[in-house]
């Protein structure tokens, strides 16, 4: 269901007009890399929503399109999946698991970095 409705092109076009419309702003405002506190607090929020960006868009998408794959190999294999494959398949959602988790941690630092530059 999320292929066929496009789910995952919305997200990315989403997520890029995002960081594109936060990476003006920021060079409008300041012209460059900014050394006050405010301006620090920005960048550095945006360097994490960007870092988090790059990994929703890159990282996850090829991880999902492996295990896929491992998935596809187990069905072509019939019943149980061999302890390669299920190690494989194990390894692969850890991976997938820890990149989510990564991009959460980054994008609630870059909204808590974000909200809290203007009393800085």
């Amino acid at each position: 269901v999320v292929n066929r409705r496009k789910v995952p092109i919305y997200f990315v076009t989403v997520s890029t007009l995002t960081v594109l419309a936060g990476v003006i702003l920021y060079w409008r405002d300041f012209g460059g890399i900014s050394t006050s506190p405010y301006g620090l607090a920005l960048g550095l929020g945006g360097l994490a929503a960007l870092i988090a960006w790059l990994g929703g868009n890159l990282l996850i998408p090829r991880t999902l399109g492996q295990l896929t794959a491992i998935v596809g190999e187990i069905r072509v294999a019939g019943g149980a999946p061999s302890p390669e494959l299920a190690g494989r398949l194990h390894a692969t959602q850890e991976r997938l698991r820890l990149i989510g988790m990564i991009d959460i941690v980054l994008l609630v630092f870059a909204v808590a970095a974000m909200a809290s530059a203007r009393y800085l």
